[in-house]
């Protein structure tokens, strides 16, 4: 095979427009030109579009080995004029007969693969495994309980007078958590001294300060009493060391806006003069506040991961952006040779194939880059090695989990010269669709958005190439609809309802309209998936969710986890309420014998029969007043039970959480 005859690609695509058909025909290329199935590395982000990128591959050399005519197809697609009938019969048997070898996965599968093969040498504890994110959270706050045991009275108040900066609404542990969570994976993905940047200018002298107040509370405003009064309340901030508050109000914040007035008055130059040696004093003072609370956040978040990292060398249950950490940090000291891959994974990885490159995380990112580096790079050009990616920026989902589009804008910067083709033709989308696509993206500066973002929206236009689609003669239908009005008044949660009515109402009239359509409803979050169903049931229409919805969305699931809460806590007054007020329940729990008794005979239960059988048993009393949904998340509840038997603890209250 020519190495030239598959170059360094990236497709940016639009939805719609065939990117995983490319893909699979650079994949199908690569088989055809004689490259073994382990040399190629064809990834993805969730386990359905693997599945989908497989089924495409096999199903694709099926319908090629099924006749003459399929098989030139075919070999017109990949742009392999050898292909026929013959070849595609011998490249599917290959592909079956090698299907456990066929590395045609998601990112996260192939790097808990990579890991499990340098446990020792990455650091690992032994026998890890990915843990649920209920485990992790036990064990941050594990973490985090024995940091403020561990360390004296003294130097936890130090350092947590320097991560709040001496302001704090709430209690030190609920603080440090929710510290934790934010900057948490920030801190495990920048180097240290990131956070130690900023440069503080020097300020003034103490006594310099004193001096510069004094003179403004012997200054004179002639007869001008507000301005006194304004004057006065900078000097208090002042000697308070409150120099943010100082910026923000009264006489400095005028000067330091560059005004000359106060309450349409003439501030007098003399002191206007003090300010202006004040105010970039209080600057200063306001970076070094900054600057210590970066620099404590991170010791902070250092001694915290050390704890961390601890807990979860001896429970052994990890997560997968840490296993990505990790393989980022040991290629990044070139401690993991190319070489050693090949023989540890029985195979070199010669040809990279990503599919929705624009979720790629930064850390994921630093795995692939050496990889990705040494294909557009090889050490030996006549080596056969190929790199191809696709991607499209305005379907990027997963920045809320470190997903960077950026990184797809700069490969070009980052790995040199690449092939750049547009994938902008949909073969989905209706004329009318792709019309208001390009009405919308190509004229987003119509909309006034404010100087904040006028130069990110001018850059994306300069980017975007207008769609098309090949679909030109079918009907399609566009309406763009805005929701009811806020009321005077009205709070966000009440608009918010009205919302949903209306949304709910509207699909009610095109259901009825339209009867035997379907309809499809994106939500932004969870919680109004859960909304949405609510209301469209409640108006007749049968409606299934997709997504993440946790199990606590259904009436039955909650009086079930309310047996559990109250076999851990007698006394819990509203789980007892619920149970002995529950239809369901009436003829198994015996009220009459109190929270007590019906506590005990739970432990006595889940003790024998565990959480799976104890969770099937009491659901087969609750389902009987269960429509089918609710019949739905009862099951998914017991397969959970059963699940979780393995790791159990005797606290009810875990299997809850």
């Amino acid at each position: 095979m020519n190495p030239t005859a598959f170059p360094p690609t990236i497709i940016r695509a639009s939805a719609g427009s065939g990117k995983t058909h490319q893909l699979t025909n650079r994949y199908l290329a690569l088989l055809a030109g004689d490259i073994a199935p382990e040399a190629i590395l064809a990834t993805t982000f969730t386990r359905k579009a693997a599945g989908e990128i497989l089924e495409r591959v096999l199903g694709r050399l099926a319908v090629a080995a099924a006749g003459p005519a399929a098989a030139a197809r075919l070999a017109n697609e990949i742009g392999v004029a050898s292909l026929d009938q013959l070849r595609a019969v011998a490249l599917l048997r290959r592909a079956v007969r090698h299907l456990h070898r066929l590395r045609i996965s998601t990112l996260d599968s192939f790097h808990v693969r990579l890991a499990g093969t340098f446990s020792l040498e990455l650091g690992l504890p032994a026998g890890w495994t990915i843990g649920e994110e209920t485990d992790d959270a036990a064990l941050r706050q594990q973490a985090l309980e024995r940091f403020l045991e561990t360390e004296r009275p003294d130097t936890l108040l130090r350092l947590y007078e320097r991560l709040t900066c001496g302001a704090t609404t709430q209690g030190i542990a609920k603080e440090l958590l929710q510290l934790v969570s934010r900057l948490y994976d920030i801190a495990r993905d920048s180097p240290a001294e990131t956070w130690q940047r900023i440069t503080v200018p020097p300020g003034l002298s103490e006594t310099r300060v004193a001096e510069l107040l004094t003179a403004l509370e012997a200054a004179e405003f002639a007869g001008d009493a507000r301005m006194q009064q304004a004057c006065a309340a900078d000097v208090a901030r002042a000697r308070c060391e409150d120099w943010e508050g100082f910026l923000k109000n009264g006489l400095a914040a005028k000067i330091a806006a560059g005004e000359h007035t106060y309450r349409n008055k003439p501030i007098p130059a003399e002191v206007a003069a003090v300010y202006q040696r004040l105010i970039p004093h209080a600057r200063a003072r306001i970076l070094q506040l900054i600057a210590d609370q970066n620099r404590a956040t991170r010791e902070f978040l250092d001694r915290f991961h050390a704890g961390l990292w601890s807990l979860k060398q001896a429970t052994g249950r990890l997560r997968f952006d840490e296993i990505t950490h990790a393989l980022a940090q040991a290629l990044a000291h070139k401690a993991l040779p190319s070489e050693t891959l090949a023989f540890r994974l029985d195979g070199g990885i010669e040809h990279v194939l990503l599919d929705e490159f624009q979720d790629t995380s930064l850390s994921q990112w630093r795995v692939l880059q050496p990889l990705a580096r040494r294909l557009v790079h090889p050490e030996q050009p006549a080596r056969q090695s190929s790199f191809f990616c696709v991607g499209d920026v305005k379907q990027a989902i997963y920045t809320w989990r470190g997903g960077m589009p950026e990184i797809f804008g700069q490969l070009g910067k980052v790995l040199g010269p690449l092939v750049e083709l547009p994938l902008d033709q949909s073969h989905r989308s209706a004329p009318p669709i792709i019309d208001v696509v390009n009405t919308v993206f190509q004229n987003l500066d119509r909309f006034q958005p404010g100087e904040r973002f006028a130069e990110g929206l001018r850059a994306w236009q300069s980017r975007f190439h207008r769609h098309t689609t090949v679909k030109a003669d079918a009907p399609g239908y566009v309406c763009l609809r805005t929701g009811p009005r806020q009321i005077e008044g009205e709070s966000f949660d009440g608009q918010r309802s009205r919302h949903l009515e209306a949304v709910a109402d509207f699909i009610r009239n095109l259901t009825t309209a339209a009867a035997g359509r379907s309809v499809g409803v994106l939500c932004r979050k969870n919680e109004t998936v859960a909304r949405m169903i609510y209301e469209l049931r409640r108006r007749g229409v049968e409606a299934s969710e997709e997504g993440g919805n946790p199990l606590t969305d259904s009436p039955a699931v909650e009086l079930m986890l309310s047996l559990f809460t109250l076999a851990d806590h007698p006394g819990h007054s509203a789980a007892w309420f619920h149970l002995s007020n529950a239809p369901a329940l009436a003829a198994v729990i015996e009220p009459a014998r109190g929270p007590d008794a019906l506590a005990r005979r739970l432990r006595r239960e889940l003790l024998t029969l565990g959480y799976g059988k104890f969770t099937h048993v009491w659901a087969r009393h609750v389902a009987k007043l269960c429509n089918r949904r609710d019949l739905s998340r009862l099951q998914q509840l017991i397969d959970l039970a059963y699940d979780y038997q393995a790791r159990s603890t005797l606290r009810a209250d875990d299997f809850v959480a």
